[in-house]
Order: structure tokens, then sequence, then C-alpha cells
């Protein structure tokens, strides 16, 4: 990763990223759903808002990656499955049992400059469009997953959004 996106991920104010993955198996969407049957994948990019581009790249890297304890209120899920509890100490994406992840950063628009009373709408706005311009890429129609394959033109249109 560039030092310049380096830099972005430690930043503590809002943002509009772009992110792709490059886990050798499919992972669920969101960690403490791990029962969806939504799954994300190598072929997949993601658009996203946060107010804390820190935070939200965090939580990313913990949801595409190794994962040492899974969130209590999945414990029973994962009991079912044959563990004994929620400490999987794995990647689900490939098995690995050394910390790592599958989140590569391709673009993030800090947006410092918005104020808080105005987060979503400018964000919201922004998602909007992107969707509209994009939507036959559009993985499922109520998320910001697309195909990977329009990579370069959605961050062209994130990044001239951003800046408007």
């Amino acid at each position: 990763m560039s030092n310049y996106l380096d830099n972005l991920i430690k930043l503590d104010c809002s943002g509009i990223y772009v992110l792709s993955f490059n886990m050798a198996k499919p992972m669920v969407y969101h960690q403490p759903r791990p029962w969806s049957d939504k799954l994300v994948d190598k072929t997949m990019i993601k658009v996203g808002k946060c107010k804390s581009i820190k935070k939200r790249m965090g939580e990313y890297r913990s949801t595409y990656g190794y994962r040492e304890k899974e969130p209590p209120k999945t414990e029973e899920y994962w009991k079912q499955k044959g563990f004994d509890n929620v400490y999987l100490r794995r990647c689900l994406g490939c098995e690995s049992t050394e910390p790592h992840h599958h989140v590569n950063y391709l673009h993030i628009s800090p947006t410092e400059f918005v104020p808080e009373e105005s987060y979503y709408d400018y964000h919201d706005e922004i998602e909007k469009k992107i969707s509209d311009k994009f939507s036959e890429y559009k993985i499922w129609s109520n998320m910001e997953y697309y195909r990977r394959e329009i990579k370069e033109d959605l961050i062209k249109e994130v990044t001239n959004l951003a800046k408007k």
C-alpha cells in the first residue's frame, strides 16, 4: 500500500472510500451475522461512507481477515458449527492462523470539511449518485457492492463527487 493511503487510513474524520478484496474463499459481509447468505469475494469492490476513516477501516480488517474472537451474540451459531466457543483464531477467507486481512484500500477521500449536521445529506447524496450511475454493476440492490471490473471508473466518479 502506498504511504499516501497508509496515512489516510489513520485519519479520524469522515470520508468516502472504495475497497477491493483478495480472499481465497468468499466471506460473510458482516461479522456479527455469520449466518448471512451475502458473501463478499475478490470479484467485488465496496463503496462506502464513514464518520471515522480509522475506525471503519479497522472494522473491515477484522471482518475480512484473521478473527481472534467473534461477537458474543454469534456464540450459538459457532457452537452449531462445531466450535466450543467464539474464539475462531483463524481467517475464514483462507484458513490462515496468522493475523492478516484481505482488504485492499483502493481510494479514500477524506471529507473533514463536511459539518457533523450535514454528514448524512452529503455522503448519502454521493452514494446515491454512484448507485444510479453504476446500478447495472451492483451485486445487491440495497448495498454498495459492485463488480470489480468498474473500479477505475468508479474511483474517478467518487473522487469527482467528493471534490464538488
